[in-house]
């Protein structure tokens, strides 16, 4: 495979219908095809290897019409943007509009989250090597949010050009609602609870102007290479508030940070923000703290709808730690009048073994 003009093979691979369909075929007479985890995306992964040697890493969408077409052409435009802004994502060698089928440099299988995981099993060396990714995850993630953000193409977004209150309330607050408290656990939708979610939202949307925003920024979505961060999975990326993607990663429940650590983390971004822009403190914590509510939510109403609806068990696991952690948070002063969102998080969290 010639990498220096390998558009040919894009078109292809979708062309030639193997894609997905076997864990590993041959492509011609050179070329092979391995496929790889998609975890809960309905996207296809896989390698085009040439005598055991990984040329690229593929994607394609399960169908080249529609929104899966859309998501494609996202991820192109979105990530030749973000490569052009010596941002660390994957650089993409070649792409098919016309089918989806993107072929990226191949960033390899080490994930933040084998590190953190290793780490928690083998001690004191791999634990300062994840501290020192998560110092370089958060200084990159601020030069993504300031420089992602100029010259961004909102018409490039499949989903919405921006994460605001439409977005908080049906796609994360009452996401939650019905993956998880009504579909997952079974239980009727209380009264009052969308009020909540609206006065929720509305709090999380006063902050800062709009930077660019990942949207699922955790550390199964940032790659480990030669000890240097790629961030991948950013085909559903738009304008928003930087507090959000911060949350993501500090509360990421295939991490599981203390919150010592997650304070250590927050205070090194709050610096790294200072270097780059100015802006009030005051302000941006108290955004953050309903951006951290609003992405739980998000985080419990997915892994519920994986789980459940698409069989997925992997994330089972994670549900009630996502839980347990949204319990906590909703200690904090600010959230004691969302009484029907706690009765809710306190119910499920009584009930949540019998469903899992």
């Amino acid at each position: 495979m010639n990498l220096n003009c390998p558009k040919h093979i894009a078109d292809m691979l979708f062309e030639s219908g193997i894609i997905g369909r076997n864990t590993y075929q041959q492509v011609s007479n050179k070329l092979h095809m391995q496929m790889i985890s998609s975890d809960g995306s309905l996207r296809v992964f896989f390698r085009i290897i040439e005598k055991g040697v990984s040329l690229c890493v593929g994607v394609s969408p399960l169908e080249a019409q529609g929104l899966h077409l859309e998501e494609a052409s996202s991820a192109i435009s979105i990530g030749r943007h973000l490569y052009s802004k010596k941002i660390p994502v994957p650089q993409i060698l070649a792409a098919n509009k016309q089918t989806g089928v993107i072929l990226f440099e191949d960033c390899g299988d080490t994930r933040l989250y084998d590190i953190i995981k290793e780490s928690r099993e083998q001690g004191d060396e791999l634990k300062e090597k994840a501290e020192d990714l998560y110092q370089k995850t958060i200084q990159k993630l601020v030069h993504m949010q300031i420089e992602g953000a100029n010259a961004f193409d909102t018409s490039w977004c499949y989903d919405t050009p921006e994460y605001n209150l439409e977005v908080m309330v049906k796609k994360e607050s009452e996401y939650f609602l019905r993956a998880f408290w009504c579909e997952l656990l079974k239980e009727e939708k209380p009264s009052g609870v969308s009020e909540e979610f609206g006065e929720i939202a509305a709090n999380a949307a006063l902050g800062l102007p709009l930077f660019f925003l990942h949207r699922d920024f955790q550390c199964r979505n940032i790659m480990v290479v030669d000890f240097e961060v790629k961030f991948i999975d950013f085909q559903g990326g738009r304008l928003g508030p930087p507090g959000y993607d911060l949350a993501s990663l500090l509360i990421d429940p295939y991490s599981m940070l203390d919150e010592s650590t997650r304070n250590q983390y927050l205070q090194l971004y709050l610096n790294e923000l200072h270097n780059c822009i100015e802006y009030r403190e005051d302000i941006f914590l108290k955004q953050y703290s309903y951006l951290v509510l609003q992405r739980n939510l998000q985080i419990i109403g997915a892994f519920a709808f994986l789980y459940k609806t698409r069989e997925k068990i992997f994330f089972k696991k994670y549900i009630k730690p996502a839980l347990e952690n949204l319990s906590s948070i909703l200690q904090a002063k600010e959230f004691h009048q969302y009484r029907n969102l706690r009765a809710i998080v306190d119910k499920a969290a009584s009930r949540i073994n019998h469903y899992l």
